[in-house]
């Protein structure tokens, strides 16, 4: 099983221990410590490292899980996003329970790059209705890829998004700005070239300082 833990996960889980069958699950990256409808039974899961080990642990009923260790490898191609010499490139990374935060913040991101030769490039979750940012398609500043990831950007903005992974599989170094909101840890993030920020003020103002270094 591979995904997110979704009624699906749960239901094979069940499945998969009380007829006998070994339950095997992937996770795409786990940044935040989620809270799953039920707990659920695997015989072994595959995460990228020992923190993401002790978040999986929370929601594992059976104590003999086998955990594995497995290098991050994106699962899509990276893209070059076609730009001028000394322009910034800034991504956000949205996620689907979080849209209406998402706008807000997307509109004072503007106010921020509105008279610089900035880019922001929104990733819209997968999850997210298909029109969600439809209303920023007009702006020169502003992308919204659904589908692509861009591999030369400059920074990336998220709430929790396990796209953290991909971009640090290819930069380690890459600034991340992470808003907190809604409880979740942001432990994963505790890297020094993270900033875990509480409030939408003072990300603004990181970001801004940002741009004009």
């Amino acid at each position: 099983m591979a995904g997110h833990f979704d009624r699906y996960t749960t239901i094979l889980s069940y499945i998969s221990y009380y007829s006998g069958y070994q339950y095997e699950l992937y996770q795409h990256g786990i940044i935040a410590s989620v809270q799953v409808p039920q707990k659920i039974y695997c015989t072994r899961f595959h995460v990228f490292d020992e923190i993401e080990m002790e978040k999986v642990k929370a929601f594992i009923l059976n104590m003999d899980c086998i955990f594995e260790f497995d290098k991050f490898i994106p699962t899509f191609e990276w893209s070059i996003f076609s730009k001028k010499q000394n322009k910034k490139i800034i991504c956000f990374a949205s996620q689907d329970k979080h849209t209406k935060i998402s706008i807000i913040l997307i509109r004072e991101l503007l106010k921020i790059i509105k008279n610089t030769d900035c880019i922001l490039i929104i990733y819209p979750h997968y999850a997210e209705k298909k029109n969600a940012y439809r209303k920023f398609r007009k702006n020169s500043q502003i992308v919204v890829e659904k589908e692509k990831r861009y591999k030369n950007v400059d920074c990336l903005i998220t709430f929790y998004s396990s796209l953290a992974y991909d971009y640090f599989s290819i930069n380690d170094s890459i600034p991340v700005f992470c808003y907190k909101i809604c409880g979740y840890d942001a432990s994963y993030y505790l890297k020094s070239n993270v900033c875990v920020i509480n409030n939408m003020n003072t990300l603004c103002k990181r970001v801004e300082s940002f741009i004009n270094e």
